[in-house]
């Protein structure tokens, strides 16, 4: 029988890097390891480059298909050549946001009445 342990190495990355991601996306930048709320990830800041903000990205590493340690040259060039993105604010179709109700002019209660009863009009 053979008396070696199970041991699972810990390598803790601080490289530049282009990640390839599972669904087809690729990103370069500065890659490094970090634990958020107990568990492990990748974290890629990606460098400014042509307008586009730096930007920094939590991957989980099981959405990982390759890393590919290179260069900071390398990689400065592949995110410029990649353009990703940063993640926008969400925000509400307008026609979702619908303006508060409006106060039935000489109602002296605070009832919230509105002007219509018509859900449509603060479409």
């Amino acid at each position: 029988m053979d008396n070696k342990t199970n041991e699972t190495a810990v390598v803790n990355l601080d490289t530049w890097a282009i990640v390839e991601l599972f669904g087809h996306t690729r990103m370069a930048g500065r890659l490094a390891t970090i634990t958020l709320g107990g568990a492990s990830f990748l974290r890629l800041d990606v460098p400014e480059s042509e307008g586009q903000p730096a930007f920094t990205r939590f991957i989980n590493p099981s959405a990982v298909y390759a890393i590919n340690p290179t260069s900071e040259e390398i990689a400065r060039g592949a995110a410029r050549a990649m353009r990703p993105e940063p993640v926008h604010r969400w925000e509400l179709p307008k026609q979702l946001t619908a303006p508060p109700p409006v106060a039935v002019d000489g109602d002296e209660d605070d009832d919230r009445d509105v002007a219509s009863d018509d859900p449509s009009d603060f479409l």
